[in-house]
């Protein structure tokens, strides 16, 4: 998976997960993946330490930055980071697939 093609996969799972389409992702458009622990998981990746802003929703460029560092952790274990992103973001379009699209 290229560099490229990873941002876009990226891309494409977040409008997916972004159903009112207002180019975030709101606590409540996470439900859908992480069900309770949906606050817990948009505080993390809008967190400062992930290079969030901390505004209470989560940006494309923060799901990226999140990505990015599943990738360079991985690499920095000697193992296949691209591997490890292809992985994680097939678990998680499984789980969306699965969730009930509701309207936010």
């Amino acid at each position: 998976m290229s560099e490229n093609t990873h941002e876009e996969e990226i891309k494409k799972f977040f409008n997916d997960i972004d159903v009112n389409g207002s180019g975030s992702l709101e606590v409540v458009e996470l439900k859908r993946l992480f069900g309770k622990n949906a606050e817990t998981v948009a505080a993390e990746l809008d967190g400062i330490g992930n290079g969030g802003n901390g505004d209470g929703v989560v940006s494309l460029d923060e799901l990226q930055s999140f990505f990015n560092n599943i990738k360079a952790n991985t690499d920095a274990a000697g193992k296949d980071g691209e591997a490890a992103v292809k992985k994680a973001l097939k678990g998680l379009r499984v789980t969306l697939e699965k969730a009930p699209k509701e309207e936010v």
